[in-house]
């Protein structure tokens, strides 16, 4: 009786043991995993978004061409921004630089404006008000989910859901009555 345990508590331990193992992942694996380029990021981007605004072949098309755009017009307006943001995040010491951080923020926020502006006219000739809206939708969740699987990369738990700041909205504080 005494070896049957024995037994079934080596087998057990081997079986954890190379379970462990196989899920061990080197630096050299990892280095190894190639990322998609930004192109088929951007085609896998786009036939999500084309299905699930279900579109003929012909919309398909001219969707596809005309997100393109704009995705590499608006990576080009977030890289300048990018840019900017990363030279003075660590070294801001001035109210001055400060301020001129804030200003280049408006500015790039203008230029997405006129950008989804631009856009909006574009998509409208071949697609419905809510289907762009799905397409705005989609950005956000898809912003989301890129921040959610970046904070997970760094280690770091997912933001907590801000409470709201009055009382009686849903996950507010309780209103007390007098």
């Amino acid at each position: 009786m005494k070896t049957r345990r024995l037994f079934i508590m080596i087998t057990a331990l081997i079986v954890c043991g190379t379970m462990w193992a196989q899920g061990q992942t080197t630096d050299t694996q990892r280095k190894e995993r190639k990322r998609p380029t930004k192109e088929q990021m951007q085609n896998m981007r786009c036939a999500r978004l084309a299905e699930e605004l279900a579109l003929s072949d012909d919309a398909r098309e001219k969707f596809v061409a005309t997100y393109k755009d704009y995705l590499n017009e608006r990576s080009k307006i977030n890289q300048s921004q990018r840019g900017d943001f990363n030279n003075k995040k660590k070294d801001v010491k001035t109210d001055a630089e400060v301020e001129k951080m804030i200003k280049s923020r408006f500015a790039t926020s203008r230029q997405i404006l006129d950008l989804r502006e631009k856009y909006y006219d574009k998509f409208r000739k071949f697609l419905t008000p809510k289907q762009i809206q799905k397409i705005y939708d989609f950005e956000g969740r898809d912003h989301d989910n890129m921040r959610k699987a970046m904070m997970k990369r760094k280690g770091n738990k997912a933001p907590r859901k801000q409470r709201p700041s009055h009382p009686g909205h849903k996950g507010g504080r309780p209103q007390t009555v007098k």
